[in-house]
């Protein structure tokens, strides 16, 4: 989901400045607007309403995923827990293993070692008490696509797969899970995706008899296909709560937007037919804290943070420029060598409106990546 620029994040762990809290919103303060200075990111980014660090402004279902190399996002789900519905640590995946005595094929459970229990009470109990629901995610990691079909399968396979997961999250006390198998997608034959749906509702009904929440990530259609579609919503009905769409990353190879509003409109759409509508409800969009910079042949293309963000502006001479179409804001820079697309209040405001005109949740990757004061508009 985030391979690309993991190096990245992994140096990115220390905010330009300190979170800092204030008294007016974004809204009052008037800085939600696509005429963005320079000046007011370097002034106003790291201050957050404190009156409204513990009030949602959101009013539909809302997920932050935190990952362990980037400890600001722990600290996020703390200060601002009563704005999420779900938090999600990124701390577990599962991977294949050969057993060498018997040339069999097994699986691994890894990540147990980053669970902070410690945390995960801080999270519950911030702002007062009654906090997020926690809901690690699961990836498959250097998982073959043929071995997860042949996991779905079969059953006494599958039903190991899934004891795997369950038998940590009661170990652990969680509230649920999120489920992410990258870009695999349910694209088999029509036997493989139907061995695939069976596997993914016995999931949902495994945790929902245990009163817990299944959350799946799934790609946003390109090109007018997708891996995901209003089909297989349709067909897991009532087994899966909520359903993680990752609408961002449109192109990172070539210079332009990250998350460009007519295409998120158009992923989103796309799953809302007849026969899925409704489960709409459960659909979340995606919502990327994080930007692309390109030299200007479109090449040698990193990922900005809000801390590199900042360091780039606070050298530039240039003004950030709104992208109309995308509804995105870009800046060049180096003399206009190298363009960078980095989210802006308007950039979070526009999606939120539209999560709210179609009626669907948002999820954000990830909580540690971006401006403190983005959350006022959470």
């Amino acid at each position: 989901m985030k391979g690309v620029w993991f190096l990245l994040l992994i140096i990115s762990l220390t905010f330009a400045k300190e979170p800092q809290p204030t008294e007016k919103s974004v809204v009052e303060r008037k800085l939600v607007s696509t005429k963005v200075s320079i000046g007011s990111i370097l002034k106003e980014s790291h201050k957050y309403c404190e009156s409204t660090a513990a009030t949602k402004q959101f009013e539909n279902p809302s997920l932050i995923f935190v990952t362990p190399w980037n400890n600001h996002g722990y600290d996020v789900a703390k200060i601002f827990s009563k704005k999420f519905d779900f938090v999600s640590p990124t701390w577990y995946s599962i991977s294949t293993i050969r057993d060498e005595a018997t040339g069999g094929a097994g699986l691994r459970l890894i990540g147990a070692q980053d669970v902070d229990q410690g945390w995960i009470t801080d999270v519950r109990n911030a702002n007062g008490g009654n906090g997020p629901k926690i809901v690690p995610r699961f990836n498959l990691e250097e998982f073959p696509k043929e071995w997860l079909f042949a996991i779905a399968g079969d059953e006494n396979a599958h039903q190991q797969f899934i004891q795997l997961i369950i038998a940590e999250v009661q170990k652990q006390g969680y509230d649920g899970i999120v489920f992410e198998m990258g870009y695999m997608g349910m694209r088999g034959n029509e036997e493989q995706e139907d061995h695939l749906i069976h596997l993914f509702s016995e999931i949902g009904k495994i945790l929902h008899k245990l009163k817990l929440t299944f959350i799946m990530v799934q790609p946003a259609e390109r090109g007018g296909s997708g891996l995901f579609t209003a089909k297989d919503i349709a067909r897991l009905g009532d087994d899966v709560d909520y359903y993680s769409l990752m609408t961002y990353d449109f192109a990172p190879n070539r210079v332009g937007p990250n998350s460009p509003l007519p295409w998120v409109e158009k992923a989103i759409s796309s799953l809302i037919t007849p026969e899925s509508r409704k489960y709409s409800h459960k659909i979340m969009l995606g919502i990327p804290f994080y930007g692309y910079t390109w030299d200007e042949q479109g090449k040698n293309a990193e990922a900005v943070l809000a801390t590199t963000f900042f360091d780039l502006v606070k050298q530039s001479k240039s003004t950030l420029t709104w992208d109309e179409k995308s509804h995105e804001h870009f800046l060049k820079y180096d003399g206009g060598q190298r363009t960078v697309y980095y989210p802006t209040l308007q950039f979070i405001a526009d999606r939120l409106k539209l999560a709210e005109e179609l009626g669907v949740g948002v999820c954000v990757w990830e909580s540690g990546q971006g401006f403190d004061y983005f959350w006022d508009l959470f």
